[in-house]
C-alpha cells in the first residue's frame, strides 16, 4: 500500500494515477476445490456471508481505469464484504 501511494505522488503530476485493489475471499473455480467447512468458516466472518463474484471486482477494477476516477488517486480498494473494517 505505500508503493501504491508513492507511485501515486510521484505521477500525479503527469495525469497517472495509481490505486491498488483489495479482494477478499472471491467465488472462483479454486475456491470451490475447497473443503465445505472452510468455505462455511471463510463465509461466516465477512459481514456480507457471501463470497465475492468475479464480475464485482472486475467492475471496481474497471471504475479505477476508466475517466470517472481520475481524481482518485493512492487508493486502496477493499473489496471484500465487510471483513476488513477500518
Amino acid at each position: 500500500m505505500s508503493l501504491t501511494k508513492g507511485i501515486a505522488r510521484e505521477y500525479a503530476a503527469y495525469n497517472i494515477t495509481c490505486n491498488a485493489i483489495c479482494p477478499g475471499f472471491v467465488e472462483t473455480h479454486l475456491t470451490s476445490m475447497m473443503p465445505k467447512e472452510q468455505v462455511e468458516q471463510a463465509l461466516h466472518s465477512i459481514p456480507a456471508h457471501r463470497p465475492a463474484s468475479p464480475s464485482e471486482i472486475a467492475d471496481a477494477v474497471c471504475f479505477l481505469a476508466g475517466d470517472q476516477s481520475a481524481y482518485i488517486n493512492g487508493v486502496t480498494l477493499n473489496i471484500d464484504g465487510g471483513l476488513i473494517r477500518c
